[in-house]
């Protein structure tokens, strides 16, 4: 009973607000929720930058499979696909 009643409140609080300002309640939730979910500026890193030379370079760089490893990795991700039970559509 108690929930229902804190939501009941939130609902009006929020109602209230969205009145006072002149917006609708579903324009307040979504700014509340970018603003939530956006990445402060103060711990935000930016990516650092690459040039596509550079990347090219780092690419040729990595490690490969060797042939046997390649045909290893085939045949573990064959067996993990035919463990998996068959996906069952959930309006069927």
């Amino acid at each position: 009973m108690y929930h229902q009643a804190c939501g009941v409140e939130r609902a009006r609080a929020l109602a209230n607000w969205a009145r006072g300002r002149r917006v609708p309640k579903s324009q307040l939730v979504r700014e509340a929720l970018a603003r939530y979910l956006a990445p402060s500026s103060a711990t935000a890193e930016r990516a650092p930058q690459v040039t596509a030379r550079a990347f090219a370079e780092q690419w040729a760089a990595l490690p490969r499979l060797t042939a046997e490893e390649a045909r290893d990795l085939e045949a573990d991700i064959a067996a993990a696909r035919a463990a998996l039970p068959p996906v069952r559509a959930p309006w069927a």
